[in-house]
């Protein structure tokens, strides 16, 4: 549609000049108006006037994180299903502090779930724009101690690791969870971005070395 959009916009723009410049023949408006539907009917069948851009990714943007841990969860049914959907609707608004009080809730029930300390870890996540706190990352290894394959504590491990510009740490964790990562999985399509991200990063910068502890 934006395609659309910005032909449009030239066209008007075009015909404006025209019809404003007492340079252009009047004789010639024919042929002008010719030359414009010959570039629209072109974009209509070379272009992709309905595909939706694809934006170069940053590394900042590798690096941003929305704490929504939905597509790493299994938990559907049940309290802690009920607990995770209360949150999830917290973080659509834009209240990811209710979100947490609602998941601390659930969790003094089911201290055991997996599910429910990664979307606490998220939830602070959130809270704190998108960045991995202390907090979170402790939430995150609550969860990894109870499922070692969980996805949701690799992911924001590699996603701490970013933040604090570990980029080759960042990329080791999210490379052994893309090894494991089922070809259907919901996170894949934003893990296989931010792995893209980091690789053309180390690409403009070969001599920069991280941290690694």
């Amino acid at each position: 549609m934006m395609g659309w959009i910005i032909m449009v916009l030239i066209a008007v723009a075009v015909a404006t000049y025209v019809l404003l410049s007492s340079a252009f023949p009047r004789q010639n408006w024919q042929i002008l108006a010719a030359f414009l539907m010959l570039g629209f009917a072109g974009y209509a069948w070379q272009g992709h006037p309905d595909v939706p851009g694809q934006p170069v990714v940053s590394q900042k943007q590798a690096a941003a994180g929305d704490g929504n841990v939905r597509r790493f969860l299994t938990t559907g049914f049940g309290p802690a299903g009920e607990t995770l959907g209360y949150s999830e609707a917290w973080l659509k608004v834009g209240r990811p502090d209710l979100a947490v009080r609602i998941i601390k809730i659930g969790l003094k029930k089911q201290p055991s779930n997996p599910d429910l300390w990664a979307a606490l870890g998220g939830a602070l996540t959130a809270a704190s724009d998108g960045m991995v706190t202390p907090a979170a990352q402790f939430a995150f290894g609550k969860a990894a101690g109870l499922a070692p394959q969980h996805p949701a504590p690799a992911f924001f491990e590699g996603l701490a690791a970013a933040q604090n510009d570990k980029v080759e740490d960042a990329a080791r964790i999210w490379l052994a969870l893309y090894e494991r990562t089922p070809p259907n999985a919901l996170w894949r399509p934003d893990l296989e971005m931010r792995l893209s991200a980091i690789a053309q990063t180390l690409v403009n910068a070969p001599n920069s070395a991280n941290s690694v502890e």
